[in-house]
């Protein structure tokens, strides 16, 4: 979605952390706190509102992309619902009330008629978010700002590091033998 040249130091782990915290603020300004989920690309969904272990495996297995050259990465999330609640128009215009006063920049991407919606918000730091809703369904994507901080350039490296837990038993292991 963006290609950004302003890079932040945010973690992997404050990139994910904050996409949920974004997630949920969105929900809350939906009105709509049930019913979203993630579309995998096999077709089947991951659901949001419910279980913990899904939500937690949906923030912690997506991995930032590149975004401003080598070294960098930007982490997104993108959440589905089939309801709108009593008027897709309200709807994305409380969330956009909400971003708005949130002090983003937000900006209508498409035709806006009785049928719905498309926002867009920009962050001075190039984090942005969208909402799109439609009769009968809602959708809203975050990105993170672009980071150069090792944990999200090299996420696989870092992705594959041991934990201190796990430090402990390859060394007790080690010490069995």
């Amino acid at each position: 979605m963006t290609e950004s040249t302003r890079l932040s130091d945010d973690t992997l782990a404050e990139q994910q952390a904050w996409l949920a915290e974004q997630a949920d603020a969105i929900i809350q300004a939906s009105g709509i706190s049930e019913g979203w989920y993630e579309l995998l690309g096999d077709g089947r969904i991951r659901d949001w509102t419910g279980p913990s272990s899904e939500r937690s495996a949906y923030i912690e297995g997506y991995y930032p992309r590149e975004c401003a050259g080598t070294g960098t990465g930007q982490n997104r999330i993108s959440l589905h619902n089939d309801s709108v609640g009593e008027s897709p128009v309200r709807t994305a215009d409380q969330v956009r009330h909400f971003w708005e006063a949130q002090g983003w920049t937000v900006s209508p991407l498409g035709p806006q008629d009785e049928t719905g919606r498309d926002y867009r918000a920009d962050r001075e730091d190039g984090a942005i978010l969208t909402l799109l809703t439609t009769p009968d369904r809602m959708v809203f994507e975050v990105y993170t700002s672009c980071s150069a901080d090792e944990s999200v350039g090299n996420w696989m490296e870092h992705a594959r590091a041991k934990n201190e837990f796990e430090e402990e038993l390859a060394t007790r292991e080690q010490a069995a033998e």
